[in-house]
């Protein structure tokens, strides 16, 4: 028997894990290996830090002036970008040991850009039968608002996808 290919995609939230029971309860470990992919957006070009220099004393009208000046710091793009791929890359090992644990082969893959491109490209390269993913069921106005990753994937994808959307007392359960 073939193994099924079932793409979880992720982001920093507990609400985008509680698919994970989900998942195993209509995938036996022997029957499905599991990619999990976390994709964000990217930070910006430069992200700037103010930092206090030590204190300036001055002389003014009514004797010193102690004067305080933030200077900016500029904290190169390439540093950003590794250190949020290294804390995503640390989160999805977490989950995926503890699929590990239950006897899943998974892969992990954390990048930044655009979601919903990230994912679809992540669908391509790992040959994936289904997607697997939470959705806040969010129509109207907070659809347009928040931009449903979820009902993106699903238009431009020919794989399967299972939306789950968790009510909030599964919140509990979703380990």
């Amino acid at each position: 028997m073939e193994r099924h290919s079932v793409l979880i995609p992720l982001d920093e939230t507990a609400f985008s894990r509680r698919i994970f029971p989900t998942v195993r309860t209509l995938f036996a470990p022997e029957d499905c290996r599991i990619v999990l992919v976390s994709v964000e957006d990217p930070p910006p070009d430069d992200t700037n830090v103010g930092r206090p220099t030590a204190p300036t004393v001055l002389p003014g009208p009514y004797g010193p002036t102690t004067v305080v000046r933030p200077v900016e710091t500029r904290i190169p793009y390439g540093r950003v970008e590794e250190s949020r791929l290294r804390a995503r890359e640390s989160q999805l090992e977490a989950d995926a040991h503890a699929l590990r644990d239950a006897g899943y082969s998974v892969t992990t893959v954390a990048k930044l850009g655009q979601p919903t491109d990230g994912i679809l490209q992540a669908i391509d390269e790992h040959d994936v039968d289904l997607v697997a993913m939470t959705t806040h069921g969010r129509t109207g106005v907070s659809e347009l608002i928040f931009d449903s990753v979820a009902e993106s994937v699903l238009t431009r994808t020919e794989v399967p996808v299972m939306m789950l959307h968790p009510k909030e007392s599964d919140a509990d359960t979703a380990t």
